[in-house]
């Protein structure tokens, strides 16, 4: 757990933690910007569980970091992605 200060505007400081571990939110359909459909634009659980492709790609469309680095090595390559690179600096 990474622990540290911040504050939105600088007046009013507060504590974070940020665990090492995360996980990403994917949709059931292709991004395009050529619709408004909300199954193609908002990733929250309350908006996806209602779709018909819940939980296509991956378990209620959530994928931890160490799978979404499996998925970037395979599709873009391995090593051109690092999926943590910057999150925790």
């Amino acid at each position: 757990v990474h622990e540290g200060d911040v504050a939105a505007d600088g007046s009013c400081p507060m504590l974070a933690y940020m665990y090492k571990e995360a996980y990403c939110r994917t949709t059931t359909e292709k991004y395009t910007t050529d619709t408004f459909d909300k199954m193609v634009h908002l990733n929250n659980d309350a908006v996806q569980k209602k779709g018909d492709s819940y939980g296509k790609f991956e378990a209620g469309n959530k994928l931890s970091l160490d799978e979404l680095q499996k998925h970037a090595d395979v599709t873009v390559g391995p090593g051109k992605i690092d999926v943590r690179n910057g999150i925790f600096d």
